[in-house]
């Protein structure tokens, strides 16, 4: 991926972190956006909440897809022969994902504003009160009497 459309990329995770989340979540992808990788103890230290929260937070995100998570065993030390390996869990964005989920969401919601808009178009109906017939918003300007508005 260029400069220029990582630049891009970024851009997007910053709009659509300021317009569907909350602050919270604006500064956890705000640090990953700005950061390629981070480890967990990292994250919780920068954000000022307890891991629980952090993990709360960052599993929300990744619960919509738009963080990863990746489980790693760190290295010992050359004089640490007495110390345990420790699993570190590490948070960063796949922006190709971000970029499809966000695609992906904007075509569902285009989809509902579209199922909206036609459902309310159809229940634009006009009933006879004398013969009970059901007419839509086009038939009615033909049939109706344009000096007082009755049917004919």
């Amino acid at each position: 991926m260029s400069q220029e459309s990582l630049d891009i990329v970024r851009q997007l995770v910053a709009v659509v972190a300021r317009t569907f989340y909350k602050d919270e979540y604006v500064i956890a992808l705000d640090f990953l956006n700005r950061h390629e990788i981070a480890r967990s103890d990292v994250l919780h230290r920068y954000l000022h909440v307890m891991p629980r929260e952090m993990c709360r937070i960052y599993g929300e995100l990744e619960k919509h897809k738009l963080v990863k998570r990746v489980k790693r065993r760190d290295e010992l030390l050359e004089n640490s022969q007495y110390q345990r390996r420790t699993m570190q869990v590490y948070f960063y964005i796949d922006y190709k994902q971000f970029v499809d989920v966000v695609k992906w969401r904007m075509w569902m919601l285009r989809e509902m504003v579209t199922e909206k808009i036609r459902k309310e178009q159809q229940n634009l109906g006009y009933d006879c009160p004398q013969c009970g017939r059901r007419y839509n918003s086009m038939d009615v300007l033909s049939l109706s009497d344009e000096g007082d508005g009755v049917f004919r």
